[in-house]
């Protein structure tokens, strides 16, 4: 979900928009300015502008026009985040993902589709806008309809929780493994291996521990291929029971191991 969620916009007193353009020397952390987002970043922020200088604003949309708290001034763009939201652009939408706004692997959910698509083109046209580039025609991004389940590569990571471990994908900017029980982007057969892969890895109390899992699905074939990234080492005997035991085991799954022995384990 967007950061704040639900935040109605509302008249403020305290910053005007002429205030967020007049320039600044420094913007430092803790302090509040009115911005105008106008586009979107190529590390996934939103970016406008405020005291003079670019600010990076993670699920801010262009035309949004927000409240923002400095979080990194000594960087550029500035770091901020969004405490209130002043006026809400017109294409944002309910992000699909339950994990939105926490998980790592997504940040333009909130854009609707074609918004999405607008943004990645004008992404590459200011990328390629250098001398001797600038005649180049740049057509418009190539979306994938529907835009769901299109993703057929998963690489997720296994982190300690509280309750023992998830698995999952990191937390956007950080080191916490969110654990991530759906993924709407993914292609659906990754999304049941995560699931099997999270119920059967205790068939092998006392083994390696699991550090992340890749799967690759062939969205022609069927067929899907997992690959387990272990600390310690995993014999063909432990892995073709730890198949055996788990959900997964299916003639359309190839599995490999990848521990600190070399070598690779096919069941």
């Amino acid at each position: 979900m967007r950061q704040p969620h639900g935040v109605r916009a509302t008249p403020s007193t305290q910053y005007t928009m002429a205030q967020a353009l007049r320039p600044s020397r420094s913007l430092g952390r803790g302090s509040r300015v009115v911005c105008a987002i106008d586009r979107m970043g190529p590390d996934g922020a939103a970016l406008g502008r405020a005291g003079g200088r670019v600010i990076a604003v993670p699920y801010g949309a262009p035309g949004d026009e927000a409240t923002v708290e400095i979080l990194e001034g000594g960087r550029e763009p500035v770091l901020g985040r969004i405490v209130a939201l002043r006026r809400q652009a017109d294409r944002v939408v309910d992000p699909l993902c339950p994990h939105f706004g926490q998980c790592g692997g997504c940040q333009w959910q909130h854009l609707d589709y074609a918004a999405q698509l607008q943004q990645k083109t004008l992404l590459v046209r200011q990328a390629l806008a250098h001398p001797g580039l600038r005649d180049l025609e740049i057509e418009p991004a190539v979306g994938w309809g529907p835009p769901w389940g299109f993703r057929t590569l998963l690489q997720a990571t296994a982190g300690p929780s509280a309750s023992g471990s998830v698995l999952g994908f990191y937390a956007w900017g950080g080191t916490r493994v969110v654990d991530v029980q759906a993924c709407p982007i993914q292609h659906p057969a990754n999304v049941a291996l995560l699931a099997a892969v999270r119920h059967g890895w205790p068939a092998l109390s006392g083994g390696p521990r699991l550090r992340g899992v890749i799967a690759r699905a062939g969205a022609a074939t069927g067929e899907v291929l997992l690959g387990l990234a272990v600390a310690g080492a995993l014999d063909s005997t432990g892995g073709r029971r730890w198949c055996a035991r788990s959900s997964i085991a299916s003639r359309d799954l190839w599995v490999f191991w990848r521990s600190a022995c070399p070598g690779a384990v096919i069941c």
